[in-house]
């Protein structure tokens, strides 16, 4: 119960901060304009989007994590070459760190995954598809992560702090 109190408060309170900073959230090394682009196209807010890359990969777009192991390998070869070894495992790719399990569902690459513009939609979709079910909340940021409740409060409460931090900084 207090959780959720907590969410809805912070699920307000993230929505007129998100008004009153998005012409600040500009320095961030990947593609500004398609970040910008999915935000508009997927009706989520940019900071959002801009604190799950830096959760999920550090905005490093070669990154990768199989069954838990983080992986960064250093050209496009070397990240479809460790696909292949590890292929029928779980395996998150790329900026946004998409699962394996939404590329076998959609039929896609998951070599895609390593494409910048393609990756930042990808999972802007999957977020929106999250906040169509659940509110633009806390929740629905939890859910893009896990389906288990607690590792998503945990993860939520992470990717919180880091549009915090961006704003702070901002």
């Amino acid at each position: 119960m207090r959780f959720k109190l907590l969410t809805i408060c912070l699920s307000k309170m993230l929505f007129f901060v998100i008004l009153s900073v998005s012409p600040f959230l500009q320095a961030f090394a990947y593609d500004e304009e398609c970040l910008q682009r999915a935000s508009l196209r997927y009706g989520v807010p940019e900071i959002v989007i801009r604190a799950i890359i830096d959760m999920e990969s550090g905005g490093k777009r070669l990154a990768m994590n199989i069954e838990g192991k983080p992986y960064f390998p250093e050209s496009d070869l070397e990240a479809q070459k460790i696909l292949e070894q590890n292929k029928g495992r779980s395996t998150d790719v790329g900026l946004m760190q998409i699962n394996s399990f939404w590329f076998k569902k959609l039929n896609v690459p998951q070599t895609y995954g390593f494409r910048e513009c393609f990756n930042i939609n990808f999972g802007t979709w999957i977020l929106a598809y999250e906040i169509e079910n659940h509110g633009l909340n806390l929740k629905a940021i939890g859910k893009y992560h896990s389906p288990d409740n607690a590792k998503g409060r945990s993860y939520s409460s992470r990717v919180l702090d880091i549009m915090i931090k961006i704003l702070k900084n901002g």
